[in-house]
């Protein structure tokens, strides 16, 4: 954990000049653990950053062991997980962190609002576990994340902004959009290669993304327009668009709409 976070914190002090930073614990689940053991991770994760910025840093104006972020660099921390493995003791455990002094989000993973595709992806979960955790985290004060996913297999341009609708209802604090990628020796490669699911082309990504940002409130921060992937990792069916050229072309289509987000929101 701590060469991971003395990595990361000289990559972006030296590429981005940052000086102010977020411990964001991202892989795989991350509440899917006992209450106590989840301290113990977080916690050392804090520990571990002090010293990895003082090693490599300017000195903290707060002791380490105060864990006072407003009175350094450390500003919060950032927690991706599911709706299932979230509940109300655990949306407590972070919500102590803001006590000290730090900004805490939670990211939780919807990528679909119709139970049929959510069966169909193996998500083991429902809607009504997202809204669950959401409501959880809403009324623990936690700042929210929803991730959504665009262009999943047999789903139509309706169900995905009825997806981003489903978002929007929350009044959540941020979304992150990721478009579908298949990854070599999966399931969905199998059935991709078989002709029983299709991919979407890059092409539909621009008028979607703007369909989903008119729904949405204008207050909701939109972090993520793309997936990240690694292309030796995936089945290379159609060039995905380069994320910077992606959002000119979404902002280009909600100029030629005369639109903006928010534009349809109906809250």
């Amino acid at each position: 954990m701590e060469k991971q976070i003395e990595l990361a914190l000289i990559f972006t002090r030296r590429r981005y000049h940052a000086n102010a930073f977020f411990l964001y614990f991202q892989a795989y689940t991350g509440t899917n653990a006992a209450t106590k053991t989840l301290t113990q991770v977080y916690e050392n994760a804090i520990d571990a950053f002090w010293r990895v910025y003082e090693k490599v840093g300017e000195a903290p104006r707060a002791a380490p062991e105060t864990h006072a972020p407003k009175m350094g660099p450390l500003k919060g921390i950032i927690v991706s997980t599911r709706p299932d493995c979230f509940d109300q003791e655990k949306a407590d455990l972070l919500a102590a962190y803001m006590e000290q002094g730090m900004e805490v989000w939670v990211e939780l993973g919807l990528q679909s609002a119709h139970e049929e595709t959510l069966s169909f992806i193996r998500r083991n979960h429902g809607v009504k576990a997202f809204l669950d955790a959401m409501e959880i985290a809403k009324r623990t004060h936690l700042k929210r994340t929803v991730h959504l996913m665009l262009g999943l297999p047999g789903e139509s341009r309706t169900m995905m902004i009825e997806t981003a609708q489903l978002a929007a209802s929350t009044e959540t604090e941020g979304v992150k959009f990721h478009d579908f990628r298949i990854v070599k020796g999966s399931a969905f490669a199998r059935n991709f290669l078989a002709g029983e699911i299709t991919a979407m082309h890059p092409s539909r990504l621009p008028g979607l993304l703007a369909d989903c940002l008119e729904v949405l409130p204008p207050s909701t921060e939109i972090m993520r327009i793309s997936a990240d992937f690694r292309p030796e990792e995936s089945v290379n069916i159609h060039p995905p668009t380069d994320k910077h050229t992606l959002a000119r072309l979404v902002e280009d289509e909600l100029v030629r709409r005369n639109s903006c987000q928010g534009q349809r929101f109906a809250g």
